[in-house]
This record gives structure tokens, sequence and C-alpha cells, in this order.
């Protein structure tokens, strides 16, 4: 029963990431994200408006043509993989909602302020403001075609243990061929 366990109204969902060169933080890197809330588009919650907030966002950058960039460059630093090309394709416009359930791949240099990658990284803070995905609002189902490979986001604002999935006959067709990234 979910009874009392419904969340109405629009949340805030934010994922730090540990870019820097300190101990124990991981340089400039492509990291495979997905978002637990739907209503925003990528440029107003990963790159927060345009707004160059210390901590927060990312510098993020398309191929000539793309729109709502911070900056052209010849490869994009916002992609999803492909599966029926297998191929990572660029993300052509930032004012599109985010909602790809199979996850983005974005190349975090740091916050807003690092915007090249010489510059020194540092963590920032990404963060989405929606509707958050549950029963009464489930996240969009990802189609895998037979043979081929696909990425699943994590849609959900917590870590997914998919061992305990297996285990418990969510994912009864699910095997060992699980590479988490």
């Amino acid at each position: 029963d979910l009874t009392g366990n419904i969340i109405s109204g629009k949340v805030s969902v934010e994922r730090y990431i540990n870019t820097g060169v300190g101990a124990g933080q991981h340089a400039q890197t492509w990291q495979l994200l997905s978002t637990p809330t739907v209503g925003q588009s990528i440029y107003n919650s990963w790159q927060e408006g345009g707004a160059a907030i210390s901590g927060r966002g990312a510098w993020l950058t398309g191929t000539s043509g793309s729109s709502g960039f911070d900056a052209i460059t010849a490869g994009a630093s916002l992609k999803y993989y492909n599966s029926a090309t297998n191929q990572y394709t660029g993300v052509v416009n930032t004012a599109s909602t985010i909602t790809l359930p199979n996850g983005y791949y974005v190349f975090i240099r740091g916050d807003r302020s690092v915007k090249l990658p010489a510059n020194t990284p540092v963590p920032t803070i990404l963060r989405t403001t929606g509707t958050i995905y549950q029963p009464t609002a489930p996240a969009p189902s990802v189609t895998v075609p037979v043979g081929k490979f696909a990425t699943v986001g994590n849609p959900y604002a917590s870590a997914i243990d998919l061992n305990y999935m297996k285990t418990n006959g969510y994912f009864s067709n699910l095997n060992n061929d699980v590479i988490v990234w």
C-alpha cells in the first residue's frame, strides 16, 4: 500500500561530483549521469540557467549547430549512447527537458567556473528540480534491441543494488554481464 508514501509537488535533487586534484578526488572525467526528476531543461538544471555559481553546475559544450551550450567545440561534452548505431551521440540542444532514461555521458571539468580542460578542476553539485520518479510517476523505460548493449541510468534519488534486485526476482533475466560505470 502506497498510502502516505508519495511525494507531491516539485523537489530538488543534488548530485555531488568530487572533481579536483586533492586526495580522494578525481580529475576532469566523463560521468554517466541520469536524473531522478522531470520538468527542467538541461540548461536550467545542469547549466544553472547560464549563471556562474561557485560549486554548482557544469560548463557544457556542443558541436557547431548545437544550441544552448556554453561554447562550441569539435566534440560535445554531453552525449548519450545510441544502441542502434553503437555510437555516442552528442546532445544538440540544452533547452530540451532532461529525461533520457538511458542517462547521459557528461564531461565534468568542475563547476561553471572551470571552462577549459587546462583549468584546475573543482568539486561541483549538479541539481535538478521537478517531479520525482516514484510509483505514481514512474521513470521512462529503456528498450534494448536484441543482441545490443544499452546504458541504463539510475532514475532514482538513491543507490540501486543490482545484486539485491536480481536475487529477489526484480530482474529474473538479468545475467552477470552488467557493467557499472
